[in-house]
């Protein structure tokens, strides 16, 4: 009879799905549940919907911090703290946890950078062309495969960042070398060059960078060049001892000139100060030494051949010093400490506010570290007050506040003395 199961080919052109109904559309998630909503994550984990609690909730699944059940759907989960955390779904806190993100942006993948940071992806070779494959016309290439299906009837798998690739590595041949022109041979046009780069005068090409980048940092800078001295030169500078190399330097201001001052010897520094008028500068004779600005920004590149960097430059001008990178003989960036504005002389500043009532304050700069001493007086020459008798650092605008509320309306005179100099000032305390 038509559809009688004794019929040998009765039902056989389908199958039963898993709900038992034959040529069905119901299948099993991963965790082997019919029509279930599990799914698998990037990292090939199995995870299934659940019922999520941020707090303990007593007498439920969970650890000390949070509560979780399974026996639930989103429309009895989601009330009073618990939320419905999907399959998959990233908010998941440890969804993805047991794989990373390859170079390439695929979880769990197989892409790695090569030496010269190119991202790589595994594939499927042919040295020959195959007509219909990808590839050019001596050979051929696919990724939609895997080693196993791949290798075989000439074809050869090919792992990520494998040197047998033929254009593994071929991005950065030149890196590092420091060879500007790419005539084999290091000279004072690479240092130029590199220079050049530095302050923006020129732009380098995609290899030009890569061999300006000598210490191979992804930067080029004041490194890149104390190291390439060296290899210019032919000699070695390093002649200090290990104790003589500078860990730590302050920039120090006074008046127009900028110097450095560290606790070892200092080769290089690169600078960029912002300005917001013309300023003049007047750099030091050195090995490599150069400037420019463009804008309102000016770079400066300095390296000695071997000897130790203190004076820097005169700058007419006022500046700010925006970003400093001090390398040591070791071709090492030391660590920045202070920018300090040190006056050029000894200087009394207007005190605020004058007329005044009750305080008013008075500043002054010294260059070096001594004793000072300001005292207040009357019209009379009494001694009314003193606000400073002892030693003071070096530095602008010490400033300090006289309160005269119990004086009377007059004229009053402040003296500074420092260094055997004394400046006065007359105060006018109106009540």
């Amino acid at each position: 009879e038509a559809g009688n199961p004794n019929d040998p080919t009765y039902n056989d052109t389908c199958v039963q799905d898993c709900a038992g109904t034959w040529d069905g559309d119901s299948v099993e998630d991963c965790a082997s549940v019919c029509n279930g909503l599990s799914v698998y994550d990037d990292c090939g984990d199995c995870w299934t919907p659940y019922c999520y609690h941020y707090a303990y909730v007593p007498g439920v699944g969970g650890s000390g911090d949070h509560s979780v059940h399974y026996d639930t759907n989103q429309t009895d989960c989601e009330g009073d703290g618990w939320s419905w955390i999907e399959a998959g779904n990233p908010n998941d806190p440890t969804y993805n946890d047991t794989c990373v993100q390859d170079c390439s942006g695929v979880w769990a993948g197989l892409s790695v950078y090569d030496d010269c940071g190119d991202c790589w992806t595994p594939y499927c070779y042919h040295y020959t062309y195959v007509p219909g494959v990808g590839g050019s016309g001596d050979h051929s290439q696919h990724y939609d495969t895997n080693q196993s299906d791949c290798e075989a009837d000439g074809w050869s798998w090919i792992e990520a960042g494998n040197p047998n690739d033929p254009t593994y590595n071929e991005a950065c041949d030149s890196c590092g070398t420091g060879d500007i022109d790419e005539n084999n041979d290091l000279n004072v046009a690479d240092l130029v060059a590199i220079v050049s780069f530095i302050l923006e005068t020129s732009t380098p090409t995609e290899e030009q960078r890569c061999a300006a980048d000598v210490n191979s940092d992804n930067i080029i800078n004041i490194v890149d060049i104390v190291q390439l001295v060296d290899d210019v030169l032919g000699v070695s500078v390093l002649s200090v001892s290990s104790n003589n190399v500078a860990t730590y330097a302050d920039l120090i201001i006074s008046g127009n000139e900028l110097s450095i001052e560290a606790n070892g010897y200092v080769q290089g520094i690169e600078l960029q100060l912002y300005h917001e008028n013309n300023i003049n500068i007047d750099l030091i004779d050195s090995f490599v030494s150069g400037a420019n600005t463009i804008d309102n920004v000016t770079k400066i590149v300095i390296a000695t051949a071997g000897g130790n960097l203190t004076n820097i430059a005169t700058i007419e001008g006022e500046y700010k010093i925006v970003s400093a990178v001090i390398v040591n003989q070791n071709s090492e960036i030391v660590l920045l400490g202070d920018i300090l504005d040190i006056p050029s002389d000894f200087s009394l500043s207007a005190a605020y506010p004058n007329p005044f009532n009750p305080s008013t304050n008075i500043s002054f700069s010294i260059p070096e570290a001594g004793y000072v001493s300001v005292k207040i007086y009357n019209i009379l020459g009494q001694e009314i007050a003193v606000l400073v008798d002892g030693i003071l650092d070096s530095g602008n605008a010490h400033t300090f506040t006289w309160n005269a509320s119990q004086e009377s309306s007059g004229i009053y005179l402040a003296r500074v003395e420092y260094a055997g100099k004394v400046k006065t000032q007359k105060l006018m305390l109106l009540k």
